[in-house]
């Protein structure tokens, strides 16, 4: 989900900030409306209705730092409560000048005045920026959930898809007939390992689960058996390999990542080339980020047509990408020698379920 344009943020921010404090300024003339005639009150009350709308800029300022660099909330409360006493006392120095210059009598403000009169003060700000969190909060919490329901929308289609590129006529009717022609070989083992290969894939994308990523080791379990029953089918004009450095294993990613990826290597690249091909799983961790790349020969034909299924294939990836990361995770795809292609993905690495489902959704 793209973040919105800080432009139409401030759009947002102006009604809000305008009627807020119209009607703060409108409370305040009722209430010293019977007191209209009394100069020096009126001269208090409309010099600290203009430093405290000017103030509050200061103050949303902060709360936006703040609630941008996620600050806990403790120090977040403590921070505003700060600053609105600062800035309290600060609109009512010159609200007291005012009022000293047009009183009947005129007296000499003592300079603890301020620091007195801020404690009240200060309750309006700490409202305001009490309210703007609290909008602030719902507003996080309904993308939140906008995303956590794109995200299961997007995991049932993964599911669905992944079920559908292993029940494929091609593929189902390629790995039956790889089994019949082992048993009629007398090849019981190899036909057994075969079923229970197909099985296990199958079991795999059915099965039920509470959470939208896996450990990155049972997703490129998954990638094997796969790639193994297609390897039945092209024998030694596939070949495939992975590279996975230790301690990478327990990251987290989502479920049926790699899928599609190789559904389209496996189509544009080995089915495409009489040669065939080989495929490339590589992982590499840097520091807090986790980078999967699928790396495979590809006919120059079908990287030049860019043909329906391929794309189909990135762009259903990278609408998994951001329901479940957001801006965090980046899928780039390129050929960097027109025979070789490229599908590298960038997400957050992380070692606990990124949305613990159907809890978060309630």
């Amino acid at each position: 989900m793209d973040a919105p344009h800080p432009f139409k943020r401030l759009l947002s921010f102006w009604p809000l900030q305008s009627l807020g404090w119209f009607c703060y300024a409108a409370a305040t003339v009722v209430a010293y409306f019977p007191l209209r005639q009394m100069r020096d009150q009126v001269a208090y009350r409309t010099t600290f209705l203009s430093t405290a709308f000017l103030s509050s800029f200061l103050l949303y300022a902060l709360c936006h730092a703040l609630r941008t660099r996620r600050v806990a909330i403790g120090r977040m409360v403590l921070s505003c409560v700060a600053a609105s006493y600062i800035l309290g006392v600060l609109c009512e120095a010159p609200a007291l000048l005012a009022e000293q210059h047009f009183a009947p009598v005129p007296e000499p403000v003592l300079w603890t005045a301020p620091f007195a009169y801020g404690v009240g003060a200060s309750f309006t700000f700490i409202a305001y920026s009490a309210i703007y969190l609290a909008i602030k909060m719902y507003q996080d919490d309904e993308e939140r959930r906008i995303r956590l329901l794109k995200a299961e929308a997007t995991a049932r289609a993964a599911q669905l898809q992944a079920l559908q590129y292993q029940l494929q006529p091609h593929f189902l009717y390629n790995t039956l007939n790889a089994i019949s022609t082992l048993v009629v070989s007398l090849k019981n083992d190899a036909a057994v390992e075969m079923i229970a290969r197909l099985g296990d894939l199958l079991r795999s994308t059915l099965r039920p689960t509470e959470t939208y990523t896996v450990a990155l080791e049972e997703e490129l379990a998954t990638a094997a058996e796969y790639l193994a029953i297609e390897k039945v089918r092209f024998g030694c004009r596939l070949s495939f390999s992975f590279d996975v450095p230790s301690g990478t294993e327990l990251a987290q990613v989502p479920r049926f990542l790699l899928q599609p990826l190789l559904e389209n290597a496996i189509r544009h690249g080995v089915a495409a080339r009489p040669e065939g091909g080989a495929i490339l799983i590589h992982v590499r961790q840097e520091a807090t980020r986790l980078n999967i790349a699928v790396e495979s020969d590809v006919a120059a034909s079908q990287i030049e047509q860019r043909s329906e299924g391929f794309g189909v294939g990135l762009k259903n990836t990278r609408a998994r990408l951001d329901a479940l990361f957001g801006d965090q995770a980046t899928l780039t795809a390129s050929s960097p020698n027109g025979e070789r292609f490229i599908a590298s993905i960038e997400i957050p690495f992380l070692k606990d379920s990124v949305i613990p489902a159907e809890v978060q959704l309630r």
